[in-house]
């Protein structure tokens, strides 16, 4: 949640900065990974996911199941999707 919070947030990076390994389970690989992937939750598919996880953690209750609860999704489907867009996003021709 920090490096979301640094490098979305206060910095302003675009979510395109953020490198989005492949994989499954990328978002364990840096911090810098798992922080741009909770910037594309929370501009799209999961607006209000940081606050929840946080609260989660604070409280000791923290589950994988809070992804799907808010988007019907696995984590790890979330994941792929994540993925799935950035090399979308990638293959586009530049004008």
């Amino acid at each position: 949640m920090a490096d979301y919070i640094r490098w979305g947030i206060f910095e302003g990076k675009e979510l395109s900065w953020f490198p989005r390994p492949e994989g499954p389970q990328g978002y364990r690989r840096s911090y810098q990974v798992a922080g741009g992937f909770l910037l594309w939750l929370e501009a799209g598919k999961a607006p209000g996911i940081v606050r929840q996880l946080n609260a989660a953690m604070r409280q000791g209750q923290y589950s994988d199941d809070i992804f799907q609860k808010a988007t019907s999704q696995t984590l790890d489907e979330l994941w792929a999707a994540y993925v799935a867009e950035g090399k979308a996003e990638r293959a586009k021709p530049t004008e």
